[in-house]
């Protein structure tokens, strides 16, 4: 009945309107309290997950290896060359502390999680723990990144999916919360008397949701450009791995987690990194930052679409594995801001920085002070950066766990 929508050409036609749907629901009012209750996320992925099931969508289809090879990684570079790497830095030392801190605490916790409770859990969960880990170290992309570079199985999808969703947009309900209770907390919870603010926010920030219009050429530009660098990339990415793997015998360590395609997405990340402190970041002015999570919108409507709703029900002890990550990143941030006597909105900040990534953070600081939103923006910015590599990491040692 729905052959004719299984060719690649259907498939990415749906995918895109799934991603458009949600971006246009995202910003309207009437939706608001809705999106703030349900995150964006679990609609790109269980709207597909849905149609699969009736048989609308195909759990397999060539569209979703471009998508993965090519549309997210020119994604990626695209968010990332137009990371402004030197106002970062000028954060200051203790902002950036922090951030590192609470990326510290989700590694920590990922280890302590999956050394409890993998037992209880299928084959090459590890891959699970390492997409949820890249996730919640600077957002959705990097969930991305990193779960198509360890080849996490399509079972695994929707209870990833579901554990990112649920567990850590109900400790952004807690963030806020704090936000509009700090005089109350901090009576019990003193921070400095000499905590800087930072900066207020430069003309030039880098603002996800920007609404401004896109001439033609301005978005072909950055199109080409993006997908100049994601083909190159990730060519590079495959011709290093085949050298190397022909040249040298694959370390035990890393044997299952780095190929070609890993290879690639770094490649990628580390070029939009070099090109980011020259003109190449002025493609944010060109649509960069919306093309790219644009891109993203739709690999995971790609990324739904071969979830299996079933899935979830065969693994609730995963639910519970979250938490535990969770909350040892959150104790972990709790004794270093105690230490440091760092003000209240530091550590929810960098913990939501990590966790949803920029546009998020920058919310979230926003409600703390107006003048925050961009050091959320910044920090989220910053685990953008961190997240793959972070993430890759983890896979790398809870593959010697399991």
């Amino acid at each position: 009945m729905f052959e004719a929508l299984h060719s690649p050409t259907g498939v990415t036609a749906i995918c895109c309107a799934i991603a458009a749907l949600v971006m246009v629901a995202g910003k309207s009012h009437r939706l608001r309290k809705f999106f703030a209750v349900v995150p964006p996320i679990l609609l790109l992925c269980y709207a597909p997950a849905l149609l699969g099931s009736i048989g609308v969508m195909p759990r397999q289809s060539p569209a979703y290896d471009w998508i993965a090879t090519y549309l997210l990684p020119m994604g990626l570079f695209l968010l990332v060359v137009t990371t402004d790497i030197p106002a970062i830095l000028r954060l200051g030392p203790r902002a950036l502390v922090m951030m590192l801190i609470g990326t510290s605490g989700i590694i920590i916790g990922a280890i302590v999680s999956f050394a409890l409770f993998h037992s209880f859990l299928p084959e090459k969960s590890w891959s699970m723990f390492a997409a949820i880990s890249g996730s919640w170290i600077g957002g959705g992309a990097n969930f991305s990144a990193v779960s198509e570079s360890v080849e996490m199985p399509a079972t695994f999808i929707g209870p990833a999916i579901m554990v990112d969703a649920t567990v850590s947009f109900t400790w952004l309900g807690v963030v806020l919360f704090m936000a509009r209770h700090q005089k109350w907390i901090t009576r019990f919870y003193q921070p400095a008397p000499d905590a800087a603010l930072p900066p207020e926010p430069d003309e030039d920030a880098k603002t996800p949701n920007s609404g401004t219009a896109l001439s033609g050429e301005a978005v072909t530009i950055t199109i080409g450009a993006g997908f100049l660098a994601a083909a190159v990339c990730m060519w590079a990415g495959q011709a290093t791995f085949g050298y190397v793997t022909s040249a040298f015998a694959t370390p035990p360590i890393v044997q299952g987690i780095f190929s070609g395609y890993t290879l690639g997405i770094l490649y990628v990340t580390i070029l939009a990194m070099a090109l980011s402190f020259t003109y190449a970041r002025r493609l944010d002015n060109l649509g960069a930052t919306p093309i790219g999570y644009a891109t993203q919108y739709i690999f995971f409507a790609s990324l739904g679409a071969q979830a299996d709703l079933g899935s979830i029900l065969e693994m609730p002890v995963l639910l519970l594995a979250g938490v535990v990550l969770l909350a040892t990143h959150i104790f972990v941030l709790a004794i270093a801001s105690r230490i440091m006597r760092a003000p209240l909105y530091l550590p929810a900040i960098a913990s939501i920085a990590n966790l949803a990534g920029p546009s998020v953070a920058a919310i979230v600081g926003a409600e703390y002070r107006k003048s925050l939103a961009t050091l959320g923006l910044l920090l989220g910015l910053f685990g953008t950066l961190l997240g793959t590599w972070a993430g890759l990491g983890v896979a790398v040692i809870l593959r010697q766990i399991s």
